[in-house]
């Protein structure tokens, strides 16, 4: 009768070694595990579309540096369309009459799809809430659709259409708004293929 005992116990200690998921869960902790992933789900991690969003308007943040834009991160749920703001300055030692003008960034990080001519009504909207002579950049990262840049270049808004690369801006359209408040001002293909700025100071007017 022992020696019986003994050698059930030990066929029991086997199985639960060799076929831990046959034993028996506590309906309490069924219910407890539920009830944990339901309410405490896995937190987003860099890959998140907020994530992205933020790493894209930094981006574009130190990009547009390059080219006079003294700019700071707004972005947030009540943002109202604008991600970065700040100052677009073409004012210098050599530039003392080049002007310096408010400037609104609006960003968006897409992976194939470009912007289309919704969102730039959408951002003449938002520049029309700021200041008169506001420009509104738009950065995208996939480009625009034909239709987008027709919207922009007919908009009445000073538009700077941006498409950010993690190498730099790769495209820059100025419309006819923009151009007539900084004459002068030409954007050409540097080294590398990257976006540089030229300002030709003798086509702005000095006041008397």
């Amino acid at each position: 009768m022992i020696w019986e005992t003994a050698r059930l116990t030990f066929r029991l200690r086997w199985k639960m070694i060799l076929r831990p998921s046959a034993l028996p869960v506590l309906p309490a902790l069924r219910r407890y595990a539920t009830s944990s992933i339901q309410q405490h789900p896995i937190s987003p991690g860099p890959t998140s579309p907020v994530a992205r969003g933020t790493a894209f308007e930094l981006l574009t943040l130190r990009m547009l540096r390059r080219h006079g834009l003294s700019l700071r991160r707004v972005g947030g749920a009540d943002d109202r369309g604008v991600d970065l703001r700040g100052q677009w300055d073409f004012c210098s030692t050599t530039r003392p009459m080049a002007p310096s003008l408010p400037a609104i960034v609006q960003c968006k990080d897409y992976e194939t799809a470009r912007a289309g001519p919704a969102l730039i009504r959408e951002l003449e909207g938002t520049a029309a809430r700021e200041s008169p002579g506001t420009v509104a950049v738009f950065a995208c990262s996939a480009g625009f659709s034909q239709a987008a840049v027709a919207a922009a270049f007919a908009s009445l808004t000073p538009i700077a259409l941006v498409v950010v690369a993690e190498t730099g801006i790769s495209r820059m359209t100025l419309n006819r708004a923009l151009t007539a408040a900084i004459p002068g001002l030409v954007v050409y293909k540097g080294s590398g293929g990257l976006i540089e700025l030229w300002l030709d100071t003798s086509m702005i007017s000095v006041p008397d």
